[in-house]
């Protein structure tokens, strides 16, 4: 029986996390942390207004706009409280743009079956292959099963969104927030062998 289950988060590597550790843009948005909400409506504007088709062709969207957003193409009420992780953390070789994107990041590291941590999540979303919502849904054993060499062999670097080819999970904290002190951070990895030692 496996000890650890770990997933993986990435943040720029200039921010000091409080207490409350990583938070949700639900979380930012009830907390008056418009700033932070701002930024997340900046990550997913251009697919908001593109490949998605929600709003096409739109020049700014407000913050209702981008709530509804969210929650229509995740299809789920509870979408702006999700926070992302990866099963395997990308590493600085796997190509010029993944470099580019992870070499001012850090990484933060969460066990899933640490019964504390569990105790804090209302849910799990378990994804869709390939991030995209039309393909087929993942479940908690598609990623225990799976090897990093697995899990990195559909990565295509020259994807847009860069991130859409890593299978990743959405975690739904009960407070909007998973604390700081449930969290593990470590550097970026630079290669496949550095990212299966964070594994142990």
């Amino acid at each position: 029986m496996k000890k650890h289950f770990y997933f993986f988060h990435l943040i720029d590597r200039d921010i000091q996390l409080d207490e409350n550790g990583l938070v949700s843009p639900q979380y930012m948005y009830d907390s008056g942390n418009f700033q932070g909400f701002d930024k997340s409506m900046k990550k997913y504007f251009d697919r908001i207004t593109g490949g998605w088709g929600i709003y096409p062709g739109k020049k700014s969207l407000t913050k209702e706009e981008f709530t509804i957003a969210i929650k229509k193409f995740r299809d789920s009420e509870s979408a702006l409280s999700w926070i992302y992780f990866f099963r395997f953390p990308p590493y600085l070789t796997l190509g010029k743009s993944m470099k580019k994107s992870i070499s001012h990041k850090r990484v933060m590291r969460i066990d899933l079956l640490d019964l504390e941590k569990k105790k804090i999540i209302k849910e799990i979303d378990w994804g869709r292959w390939m991030s995209h919502s039309d393909n087929k849904p993942l479940s908690r054993e598609f990623y225990g099963n799976l090897t990093p060499e697995e899990y990195f062999s559909v990565f295509d670097d020259n994807h847009t969104p860069l991130f859409a080819t890593l299978n990743h999970i959405s975690i739904c904290p009960i407070k909007g927030y998973i604390p700081k002190d449930f969290l593990e951070e470590y550097s970026v990895p630079k290669t496949l062998s550095k990212v299966k030692e964070l594994l142990l």
